[in-house]
């Protein structure tokens, strides 16, 4: 129904991560949009200006438990551009399985990193999770189940 509509979203061009783009003072009132704003829109994101969307929870103030925590916002810098290897959890905290599998993945990831520590393995691999409730997961990683490794 067209009066469920609250804002108006672009995608661009999927090989290039397929950004999300909002656009900005798009509300329930259909006056807010017209042809005029949804062109200066369209243009905004083909020329770059727009900034795109991303669904994200804040980043953890502290990040130093064995599980590290992902979120949208720092999901290029720890895991796709890291230098160390990732192994990555994607969970919903309301998931009956996620939960059953959490003490697991922090008895593992607490064992990964004694292991560092004690000089048994050179290689850096992190352990991390992401809540794909409340973050926008990369179009790299083809998410259909959780927990998803």
């Amino acid at each position: 129904d067209e009066a469920d509509v609250s804002v108006a979203m672009m995608h661009s061009d999927v090989r290039k991560a397929s950004n999300l783009y909002k656009m900005q003072g798009a509300e329930l009132d259909d006056t807010d949009i017209s042809v005029e704003a949804v062109g200066s829109f369209i243009a905004d994101v083909l020329s770059g200006e727009a900034e795109p969307y991303l669904k994200s929870q804040r980043p953890p103030k502290s990040n130093k438990k064995a599980v590290k925590v992902v979120v949208a916002r720092t999901f290029e810098k720890l895991v796709t551009r890291s230098n160390a290897d990732v192994l990555i959890e994607f969970y919903a905290p309301w998931c009956p399985h996620c939960k059953r599998f959490a003490p697991k993945y922090r008895q593992l990831a607490k064992k990964l990193r004694n292991e560092r520590k004690s000089k048994k393995t050179r290689r850096k691999l992190v352990v991390a999770k992401m809540d794909v409730d409340a973050n926008h997961i990369s179009p790299l990683f083809d998410v259909e189940r959780i927990p998803s490794i």
